[in-house]
C-alpha cells in the first residue's frame, strides 16, 4: 500500500478565511507580538509573558473551533462507507 500525497491549495471563500485565522493565530505568538509582552510586570500574579502565553492557547483552541464550524475539513471527498466497514474502492487483504 502506498500513500499518495496531494497538496492543496485554498480555493473558496471559506478556505481563505480558514488559512487567515490560523496564520493570524500563529503570528500572536510569534517575537514581534511576544516582545510586546516580556516585562517583569505581575498580571494575575503571572509574568505578563506567561499570561499571554495562556491567551495564545485559548485563542488557538477558539480557532480551531472557528474552523471546524466553517466546516473546513482536510478532505473535500469523504468516502462512502458500506455495511461491512470497508471503504469504497479499499483492497481486500
Amino acid at each position: 500500500m502506498t500513500m499518495q500525497f496531494r497538496s492543496r491549495r485554498p480555493r473558496t471563500a471559506r478556505h481563505f478565511l480558514a488559512l487567515a485565522i490560523v496564520v493570524a493565530t500563529l503570528l500572536l505568538g510569534l517575537w514581534p507580538v511576544v516582545a510586546l509582552f516580556n516585562s517583569t510586570e505581575l498580571f494575575l500574579g503571572m509574568p505578563l509573558l506567561m499570561t499571554w502565553s495562556i491567551v495564545v492557547i485559548g485563542l488557538t483552541t477558539g480557532a480551531m473551533l472557528l474552523v471546524n464550524a466553517l466546516g473546513v475539513h482536510g478532505t473535500d471527498e469523504v468516502p462512502a462507507v458500506h455495511a461491512g466497514g470497508d471503504t469504497q474502492g479499499a483492497e481486500a487483504s
